[in-house]
């Protein structure tokens, strides 16, 4: 999806949250000192069923205000806010799982552990999550 040569486009063509792969592209380094960048706790990142994404907002942070931007709940809590602004405030789960970089195999097992709150609009077969929920869950599971 990104090449080595590109630059950050605050434009929307990186997904919201980014795997590791996507974010070394970005950065122009490999993933070894990604990782090292990880464990200095430089960088904000959420842990969505086990495997982690990296919000593109928080990238944006990274680069723009250097590595030790402020990383604070209200600041976090507002990138998610305006990240999901475009959104309705029930998302289907094909959304939430274009939102989270996820398959549609893990956002499934995700429901089936009851891990975010999913629910049925007017004795609909599908299943919705509401952008509340969604914000809490990120919460909850992001990682400072």
């Amino acid at each position: 999806m990104t090449e080595n040569n590109q630059v950050f486009d605050p434009n929307g063509s990186y997904p919201f949250m980014m795997k590791y792969s996507d974010v070394c592209a970005v950065l122009g380094i490999k993933d070894k000192h990604f990782y090292k960048l990880l464990k200095k706790n430089k960088f904000v990142y959420v842990r969505v069923n086990g495997s982690d994404r990296i919000p593109s907002a928080m990238l944006a942070a990274y680069i723009l205000e250097g590595p030790d931007f402020k990383r604070s709940d209200d600041f976090i809590l507002e990138c998610y806010r305006e990240s999901l602004c475009t959104f309705p405030n029930l998302m289907t789960l094909k959304e939430v799982c274009d939102y989270l970089n996820i398959s549609k195999s893990t956002i499934k097992r995700m429901v089936a552990e009851n891990s975010i709150k999913t629910g049925r609009n007017h004795n609909s077969v599908k299943l919705y999550v509401k952008k509340d929920d969604l914000i809490d869950y990120l919460m909850s599971n992001t990682i400072k």
